[in-house]
């Protein structure tokens, strides 16, 4: 599904999404099993994955394809808060620009050099941002479930998310 650049790839959905999810959920809730019961166990991390492969599977995902859905998921939440910064930064650009203007021991060319050097970094971050825009319809009824989710991989969570 996905390949080494955005523009190889099959677009998000809503329900690829939600699958990723309620898949990583059993993922998670296999892996703390196989931990509680690992002297159970020959070799656990290979069992672990062996059976969380066949889970995936049976539920229509190969692990590599899961992994990598994954990751452009978690990219594309982590582009959201990104946007959000972005907004800020721009903001507190025009202040800061007009600062610039005010500092009378500069020169013009010393005023461009720091409004560029300020401006190199929203261009990277509008760069980063325009990489998983597209898939914004599909994660954006997800961001609170996947920050949910993220609690309760971490512990900080003692119940799965729940959504529909």
């Amino acid at each position: 599904i996905f390949q080494s650049s955005p523009a190889q790839r099959i677009p998000l959905t809503q329900e690829m999404v939600k699958s990723w999810i309620e898949n990583r959920v059993k993922a998670h809730d296999l892996q703390m099993e196989f931990k509680a019961n690992e002297d159970k166990y020959d070799e656990v991390i290979k069992s672990y994955f062996t059976a969380r492969n066949e889970i995936l599977s049976s539920n229509g995902w190969e692990a590599e394809e899961f992994d990598a859905t994954g990751e452009w998921i978690l990219g594309v939440a982590g582009s959201f808060e990104a946007q959000k910064e972005l907004e800020e930064e721009l903001a507190q650009q025009k202040e800061q620009f007009a600062e610039f203007a005010a500092l009378e021991h500069l020169s013009d060319e010393q005023k461009e050099q720091m409004k560029t050097a300020l401006q190199s970094s929203v261009v990277q971050r509008q760069e980063f941002i325009e990489v998983f825009k597209a898939d914004w319809p599909a994660v954006e009824p997800y961001l609170k479930t996947l920050d949910e989710l993220d609690d309760y991989i971490g512990g900080s969570r003692s119940t799965p998310p729940d959504f529909q």
